[in-house]
Parts: structure tokens; C-alpha cells; sequence
């Protein structure tokens, strides 16, 4: 992207930004509150959402995030508190479906954020259960059970990258993703409508033409039932904040408009409602 160019709407409001907090966050100066932010300012964003990894209590998901925690949250409302920007800044989570029924994060402390992004597949993680075998059939099934469970909590805002592990260690998206009766990716869009919570469009599927492809029923089915999306760099650096061609096509390619996407405003009320 140029910086003549105008920032198209979607990306405009980024929800999935990690900080120098999160430990995968390698060269920590191109990644502090104040460069993100400062990133941000450059490209004309409109909302930047700072969604660090988030262990409030153990077991933890990988040793590396044992610092991920409560105070960490504090850290980070200290350092945003101290920069004056026109950008909107939100300050949330990225949480984890760590065992079945339990989220790396409890609904007392959901409150105190803007809102929340669960990662239902995360099983590339040594603390994260794994599909009870390597069979296509039970991996697919995982997949879906995980997100059913994120689902069931009231205070979940938004998916991170549905059906998506990175580095793939359970195969190729295309491979579990063509395994799920399209049945029950109906069920998981109604109730994620019902519930008021977004899909996120990832920007790996940017660069991922194998989740691009295996992904699109999913979408087109939670646009049909009416599904809300919000768009997530994933970044873990300031340059990554800035939009790709390869997401660009990616949307165009799953026939999503602006519309389809959470506003601020939006995001921050329904989360809000959950503790209503």
C-alpha cells in the first residue's frame, strides 16, 4: 500500500494487534504501543485493537505466555494512557479455549476489557488438547468442538482466524475444512449471530491460498445467515499493520463489502451487553 492511497474502510478498524507484550512480538522496538500506534496514524486507521496473548490463571497454553496476565493488561493501559492520537484505541484480548468448557480467561476480568478475541484453534501449543487421534474425521471434529466451546461464553466478541492452526500441524485446511457437514457450519454461524459474535478475516488468508479456498463455504454461509466480521493483521510488528494485495483479493474473492464488517462502536456495545 502506497501512502497516497486511501485505506479502504475494513481496514480502517484493525481488532487483532499484538504489542511488545506478547512474547512472539520478536524485535520488541518495532512493536510498543507508541510504534503501532504511530503506524496506525501514517495509514489513516481509524481503530487500532490491541489483542496481546492472555493466560489470566494456569494451565498455561506454552510457558512462553506465563507473563500474558493481569498485570501485563495494566502495563500496556499505562503505556496507551501516555499517547495522544486522533486513532481510536481499544484495549483487549487474545484468549484461548484451553480445555473443554474453559477459556484462558474468566468473565470477571472480560469486563474490565473492550472486548475479547478467542483463539479456538490453537493446537500447535504444547498446553492446548489435541484431536484424541491424527484421523481426518476427529480432527475435523476438534476443530468444531473447540469453537462450539468458545461460542458458549456470553463475554467472546470475536474468533480468531476460524478453523485456522498456524504452521498447520494437523494438515492442510482443505484437507478438515471439506470433513465438516456443512450442516453444522450452519449451526456454528447461527449461533455466532445469535450471540452477537464476529468472524475474524485474518490476513493470512492474504498469503494462504490452501485456507483462502477451504474457508470460503464458511464465510459464504456466515454472510447468508447474518454473521458480523471484523478484520484482524495479526500483526506483531508495525510494517505487518499494513495491508496487503493478497488480503485485498482475498476479500474481494470471498464477496465481502464493508457492510459485512463491525463498526467500532458496534464492537464495544456488544460487548458491553454481555454483562448487562
Amino acid at each position: 500500500m502506497l501512502r497516497d492511497e486511501k485505506l479502504s474502510p475494513i481496514f480502517a478498524n484493525d481488532f487483532h494487534v499484538h504489542t511488545s507484550y506478547s512474547p512472539c512480538a520478536k524485535i520488541k522496538s518495532e512493536a510498543t504501543p507508541l510504534e503501532m500506534v504511530g503506524k496506525s496514524e501514517e495509514l489513516g486507521m481509524k481503530t487500532i485493537g490491541f489483542s496481546d496473548h492472555f493466560v489470566q490463571f494456569p494451565p498455561y497454553p506454552t510457558p512462553k505466555w506465563k507473563d500474558c496476565n493481569v498485570k501485563m493488561i495494566e502495563s500496556l493501559q499505562n503505556d496507551v494512557v501516555k499517547i495522544h492520537t486522533q486513532v481510536q484505541i481499544l484495549i483487549g484480548v487474545e484468549a484461548d479455549v484451553v480445555a473443554k468448557d474453559k477459556l484462558s480467561i474468566d468473565k470477571r476480568f472480560a469486563k474490565e476489557l473492550d472486548y475479547v478475541i478467542v483463539s479456538a484453534s490453537h493446537f500447535h501449543l504444547p498446553g492446548i488438547e489435541k484431536p484424541k487421534s491424527t484421523n481426518i474425521l476427529d480432527i475435523a471434529q476438534h476443530y468444531v468442538n473447540r469453537l462450539k466451546i468458545a461460542l458458549s461464553f456470553d463475554f467472546v466478541s470475536i474468533i480468531a482466524h476460524p478453523f485456522k492452526t498456524p504452521y498447520n500441524p494437523l494438515g492442510s485446511p482443505l484437507d478438515y475444512l471439506n470433513k465438516i457437514p456443512l450442516g453444522q457450519l450452519y449451526d456454528i454461524a447461527k449461533i455466532s449471530k445469535q450471540k452477537k459474535i464476529a468472524m475474524e478475516i485474518n490476513a493470512i488468508l492474504g498469503i494462504d491460498k490452501d485456507y483462502l479456498t477451504a474457508i470460503s463455504d464458511f464465510i459464504a454461509v456466515c454472510k447468508e445467515v447474518g454473521v458480523k466480521f471484523t478484520y484482524g493483521s495479526d500483526a506483531h510488528n508495525k510494517t505487518a499493520l499494513v495491508p496487503s494485495s493478497g488480503i485485498e483479493k482475498a476479500i474481494n474473492a470471498l464477496n465481502l463489502k464493508p457492510s459485512d464488517f463491525l463498526k467500532t462502536n458496534e464492537l464495544i456495545q456488544n460487548h458491553k451487553s454481555a454483562f448487562d
